[in-house]
């Protein structure tokens, strides 16, 4: 007689094998290019237990079917040493301890080098001891692969004083996933490179369709930051936001990204109190996060989340993963005091172009009043149509006659009309609510051209073929020139 305590389905290629795993001792005595199914739990709290060395690196493709491996401050390389460029590591929980009395100044989760594809990866942070740690790496020390779909759960504070994230370098992709739980705290001593994602994005490395919940606390220091530390080269980082600052005072710095080496970023977003001045930083108000319009169109390009069940009950958007994986938390968005304000949630542009450009602009509107007026510094903006519905309005602008022809437009105030014929204007600080889009001044001769000079801050778009000859130096920008030139 027998009885059947459980059951596993998976599927194989032709002439494809599928080794399962029960043991640590199965998992460290896998082979480089091996096909695996991890069947149970892992304990990998003994020192130095990991896979693979300098020149041994996995090639091959491990499914953990949602188990977790549980690792500690001993894991100084990661559970693997490199993941190839064939490596595929998936359906993984990992649950860390940095439970030691004394401060470690090494801890790598994952791997220490991937080449490969990490996917449906969630991290936990499960015990902590309040001790100034430094070189925190929950994922890594360098990707130069693809990270996706992946969830990153403090689920108590962790403890550091320098060069802790979950990735240092990033060469490759990391996209699609969120960071939540308590927040990252420095017991003491001077704060420097801590951030709850990347220290160094660069060359074309890239980071999108992320959001982050955690924030660092600390007493002083730099080169802090919510997301980023350093973006290099012509690294790239979209569709990103934050929320909250801890304790980030240097509003010339951050919040999500601390130094802008490389401007290849867009749409990159922070909700909080405070307005810093960093370039290619926008604030927008809380209501925003409540809107599923808004989470769609940063987050969910690759439909990688789910949205709209989510934030229309209130709920931050879930990364979309395996079903074997955990059940993700919900966790509550934030309360919005001034929920009944009209306000702008997000923009999009419809049409394109050199000196105008249509808009459509999403409105929070709980109170369904008319848009009256929406006016930007530097720009007209006729109304052209508006439709409401939800609480929300959609309206189509016309951005004409531009004082000044650039990227970046400040909004500085709503104005709304209820049935009261009352109007309601609410006013924006500098830098409080931008839109980005692209004016062009028109050249159409070679003495347009030569006026560069005289604002090399604006955009430029060349209307007609230009004839340099005989002109000499004339035709040299001597100013440096901070704007865009469209060739058309």
């Amino acid at each position: 007689r027998y009885y059947v305590l459980d059951t596993i389905e998976f599927e194989t290629g032709e002439g494809e094998e599928i080794k399962g795993i029960s043991s640590k001792e199965e998992f460290l005595e896998i082979q480089p290019r091996g096909n695996y199914i991890i069947l149970n739990d892992i304990d990998l709290l003994e020192e130095g237990q990991r896979f693979g060395n300098d020149n041994f690196r996995f090639e091959g493709k491990i499914d953990f079917n949602g188990h977790t491996i549980i690792i500690n401050y001993k894991q100084t390389e990661g559970i693997f040493r490199t993941i190839g460029n064939t490596g595929v590591i998936e359906n993984i929980v990992i649950d860390v301890k940095l439970n030691q009395e004394i401060e470690t100044n090494n801890f790598v989760g994952l791997c220490y080098l991937n080449y490969g594809t990490i996917r449906n990866i969630q991290i936990n942070v499960i015990e902590t001891t309040e001790v100034p740690n430094s070189n925190i790496r929950l994922f890594m020390e360098e990707n130069h692969g693809t990270i996706e779909n992946f969830v990153i759960n403090f689920k108590v504070p962790m403890y550091c004083l320098n060069g802790s994230h979950a990735i240092r370098h990033n060469f490759g992709i990391v996209k699609n996933g969120y960071i939540c739980g308590e927040n990252i705290k420095v017991p003491s001593g001077y704060a420097e490179n801590i951030s709850t994602l990347v220290q160094n994005n660069r060359d074309n490395g890239k980071v999108m369709n992320v959001y982050d919940l955690v924030n660092i606390e600390f007493n002083s220091g730099s080169s802090v930051a919510n997301l980023v530390i350093y973006n290099h080269n012509n690294a790239n980082i979209s569709n990103v936001y934050s929320v909250g600052i801890g304790s980030i005072n240097n509003l010339n710095k951050g919040p999500n990204v601390y130094a802008i080496n490389s401007k290849n970023i867009t749409n990159n977003y922070y909700f909080a109190d405070e307005t810093f001045t960093t370039e290619l930083h926008q604030k927008t108000t809380k209501l925003a996060l409540h809107d599923s319009t808004f989470q769609n169109q940063l987050l969910n390009g690759e439909n990688a989340f789910n949205v709209d069940e989510l934030v229309n009950n209130g709920y931050y958007p879930h990364v979309i993963m395996s079903e074997v994986m955990p059940k993700q938390e919900y966790i509550d968005l934030p309360e919005v005091a001034d929920s009944d304000l009209a306000d702008i949630l997000s923009t999009e542009v419809l049409e394109q172009g050199s000196s105008t450009v249509k808009v459509k602009f999403i409105v929070n509107n709980p109170s369904a009043e008319e848009i009256k007026q929406i006016k930007i510094e530097n720009v007209n903006v006729d109304i052209i149509s508006q439709t409401y519905a939800n609480e929300k309005s959609e309206v189509i602008v016309e951005l004409n006659n531009p004082i000044k022809y650039v990227s970046i437009y400040n909004v500085q105030s709503i104005t709304t009309q209820g049935v009261s014929n009352i109007p309601f204007t609410r006013t924006f600080s500098q830098g409080e609510r931008v839109i980005e889009v692209d004016l062009y001044k028109e050249i159409h001769t070679v003495q347009d051209w030569k006026d560069i000079n005289n604002s090399p801050t604006e955009n430029y778009m060349l209307m007609e073929d230009l004839d340099f000859i005989n002109e000499g130096n004339t035709i040299v920008i001597n100013s440096k020139y901070t704007g865009k030139i469209n060739g058309n």
